[in-house]
Parts: structure tokens; sequence; C-alpha cells
């Protein structure tokens, strides 16, 4: 901070490419080789320090990469070793899919936004008129059909298909397994050809949007609003339970939510999720 002129703004999320931590002091790099150098009164606070700006980038830059190897969440260093992506919804699933060709056999790996343990595996597959009977709801531009597939992750087994026995100890090893099988499911059969893994910066339902005064961050206008949507919960998919507590303006409850899942009708159940729900005090309404 200058103190004669308030803050000085260094860089926006997306200008960071890494961070380095040497004992208690921080290089914080940008794109155009700047750097900014902290010294903190110890490494216990640098870590904190970093691990705080590493989240914002991923909440609001790239949700798929991690900007300094200290900090960096096992489940994103397993999501880059194998070409995984976060809980992206179908939507941009299908999306990245298009974007890379729409060919059959091609495919993307996405975390389920409500099985936790689980792995979606959304493929193209040959599009056909039997197939546009059961899934004319998911015919996009394109000449692919989209089918999801079930990988079961299970910590002390490993990853397996869904429906099948076998399990492997990595998902790399299930997957180079599966490249080589004729995968069939109902009226389709088809062979995995290419993944497709995160790109750095790719927009998803996994990003917030930001809007800055400074006219050079183009964020808004490269990534519109538009393109990110966000799951409404309505009021009859959340059940109350027991009364937990209150806070200053807010009673406290216990509760459950029926997620009706986007794959529910590609055979999966619609899931049931203990919440916690804050409901505004009748005096502040």
């Amino acid at each position: 901070q200058n103190l004669n002129e308030g803050w000085n703004l260094f860089s926006f999320f997306h200008e960071l490419t890494h961070i380095v931590i040497k004992d208690s002091s921080i290089n914080i790099n940008r794109q155009d080789d700047k750097r900014m150098e902290l010294k903190l009164s110890s490494y216990e606070e640098a870590i904190s320090f970093v691990a705080l700006v590493d989240g914002y980038f991923r909440l609001t830059a790239d949700a798929h990469h991690y900007l300094c190897t200290e900090v960096a969440p096992p489940l994103i260093k397993h999501n880059i070793q194998n070409g995984c992506h976060g809980p992206i919804s179908t939507e941009y699933a299908f999306s990245k899919l298009r974007q890379e060709g729409n060919e059959e056999g091609t495919y993307l790996l996405r975390w389920s936004c409500t099985d936790f343990n689980n792995i979606l595996m959304t493929v193209v597959c040959q599009h056909n008129s039997e197939c546009d009977d059961l899934y004319d709801h998911r015919i996009l531009r394109g000449s692919g059909n989209y089918k999801n597939f079930q990988i079961e992750v299970k910590k002390k087994e490993g990853y397996r298909l869904h429906g099948s026995e076998k399990f492997f100890p990595t998902l790399r090893e299930l997957m180079d397994h599966l490249k080589g099988q004729i995968l069939r499911t109902e009226n389709v059969s088809f062979v995995l050809k290419k993944c497709c893994p995160p790109r750095p910066g790719e927009v998803s339902n996994l990003l917030v949007a930001i809007h800055v005064r400074n006219q050079s961050y183009q964020h808004m206008e490269t990534y519109p609003l538009s393109q990110l949507s966000f799951h409404r919960i309505r009021k009859e998919e959340i059940t109350q339970g027991e009364h937990l507590g209150r806070g200053t303006r807010t009673h406290i409850y216990a509760g459950t939510l029926n997620y009706k899942d986007d794959d529910e009708d590609e055979g999966f159940s619609p899931k049931e999720i203990r919440v916690v729900l804050k409901v505004l005090d009748a005096s502040h309404r």
C-alpha cells in the first residue's frame, strides 16, 4: 500500500502465472514477467496467504489449474494428471465436445455435481433414428448425440465403470483399458477415441464472473454472463428438518434437497442431499 495514494493495483487474477514461496517470502508472477515480492512473518502465514490467492484464481480465472505447488489441492492435481474436469454441468460438457469437433468416440471426464464419489464420462455417440426417439432433447448442433457413463470411485478399491466387476488402481489405467474395448449401451456401440481435457481459462459454470472498472480487463466481454448458469433450487425441492439454532437475523435448520440431476433421464436416480437451511427471521423480511 502507498500510504500517500492508497492501494495500488498489481494484477487481476487471470494475469497471474505462478507463485513461488521461499521461507516466509512470496513471489507473485504475471504474464508480462513482472512480479510482486512479499515478506510475511512466517512460512505458515505465507502458505495461508498463497492458498487464498490460489483459491480465488480458480474461482474467477481458471477452475482446473493452480498457481503454487505447495498449496495445490490433491483433487486438482488428480484432475490435471487424468485430463478430468471438475463438476461442470451437462450443458458445458456438450458445448466442450462440440468445440472439439463432435466426432463419434470423443469424450470427456467430469466429476458428478451430486454423486461426489462418481465421475461421469460423457461421450459423443452415433446419431441415429432410434437414438433420436430416446434422446431427442439431447441432440444439439453437429453430428453427435451424447451418452453419459458413470465411473465409480472408491477409496480402497479404485475406479470401475458402473455395471462392471473389475476395479483399477487409477483412473488412467481404467481409461487405457476402456480404449481397447467396444462399448455398448442400449442400441449404440462405439470405441473411445479422443479425450477432451480442460484447457487453461475455459469458461464453465465453475467460474464466477467479475466486473472491474479498468477497461483493459475484458473478462465480462470475453466471457459474457449469459454463458454462465447456476442451478436454480425450487422451494418444493427442499424439506425442512429440525431447528439447529439461530443467527443475528436468521434461523438455522437441518434439511434435505431433492436434487433432480440433469443426467437423471440417462439412467441416474434423483439425489437426496443433506443441507443446512438459513431462513430469514420474520421480523427482517
